[in-house]
């Protein structure tokens, strides 16, 4: 994946920008720990934090429910699928009690207590799953946004 972003960029100009969408462990800087399996992951993020520094700026998608799709261009096979609800101990429930549907947070900018907080690697529930990570070390925004439907009209 790094090696595909530096492809891309090497045929940009110098000023221009792109914006890469992939999963939390794909993005984030840090090694995530899964909490069923003995090894961590170094991802992609690692590797382009790296390589360009604070010109790479990733964000953390926190979804507190709802339910995402799978679309096809034959809207036939479209596929949905309901999110889970987060376990206790996920970061979602911080992230929900501002009851604001949706935000966007810099971490980069956080408060040193909650950044201190953030570095402890809680748990990251993305509806069906999770593994544990430091936010603030791993990202530099945070998105929130509660619930997430989905739309394959636009398919």
């Amino acid at each position: 994946m790094a090696d595909n972003l530096q492809w891309i960029l090497s045929r940009l100009e110098p000023s221009d920008r792109i914006v890469a969408f992939a999963s939390v462990t794909h993005v984030a800087t840090t090694l995530i720990q899964f909490p069923d399996r003995p090894y961590q992951l170094e991802s992609f993020g690692s590797y382009a934090k790296a390589l360009y520094g604070s010109d790479f700026v990733n964000i953390l998608n926190i979804v507190n429910g709802g339910e995402i799709a799978m679309c096809a261009s034959d809207p036939s096979r479209n596929r949905s699928m309901q999110l889970s609800a987060p376990p206790a101990d996920s970061i979602v429930d911080l992230f929900a009690a501002i009851d604001v549907p949706q935000y966007f947070l810099d971490l980069r900018l956080a408060p040193t207590e909650i950044s201190e907080w953030l570095m402890q690697p809680k748990e990251h529930w993305n509806g069906f799953g999770s593994w544990g990570f430091p936010k603030s070390a791993a990202f530099d925004i945070a998105y929130y946004t509660s619930p997430v439907s989905p739309d394959c009209a636009s398919i």
